[in-house]
């Protein structure tokens, strides 16, 4: 039920009901209005893994995971650990970098975490793990605006696993 049936509604009551009636039905309306089914925005869940291969550039979100199923290796995002990177409208000393976390597992073998940055000159794009590179090439959304902050799921980081 939308505000505009809402409000044709409560009109059409109003002349029926006392004041007392016509608010808390109104109250409870505007209650029922919230309900619904969730939004995927502000869903806790993780998305769905992705299946892919090596040498193969991938898109992964925040809390979603990759298998490369011939290899038996996951690998999962799980942070952004910091995006200092300079937003498009500012002008910037340095262009700063964004920081996410990984974790990364073979089967039979630990789990094991991985930063990787967005910062070139640092060479901190890619990372070994056993006979693997990871190497991040891309992490979006890239800031506007200074002010603008995001949750590590609204991210997607771009990727490849090289052997």
């Amino acid at each position: 039920m939308g505000i505009l049936e809402i409000n044709r509604f409560v009109e059409r009551m109003r002349g029926v009901m006392n004041k007392k009636a016509y608010l808390a039905i109104l109250l409870l309306l505007l209650l029922l209005s919230g309900c619904g089914p969730a939004s995927s925005g502000g869903s806790s869940q993780p998305p769905p893994p992705v299946k892919k291969s090596t040498n193969q550039e991938f898109k992964l979100k925040g809390g979603q995971e990759v298998r490369l199923e011939a290899e038996g290796l996951v690998l999962r995002f799980d942070a952004v650990l910091e995006d200092s990177r300079c937003p498009k409208m500012v002008t910037c000393v340095w262009a700063g970098q964004a920081v996410i976390l990984l974790a990364v597992r073979k089967e039979g073998e630990a789990e094991v975490e991985m930063e990787l940055s967005t910062n070139l000159t640092q060479k901190k794009d890619a990372a070994e793990y056993l006979d693997y590179t990871v190497q991040l090439l891309k992490l979006e959304p890239y800031p506007n605006r200074p002010e603008e902050q995001y949750n590590y799921r609204d991210y997607t980081a771009t990727l490849v696993i090289k052997k």
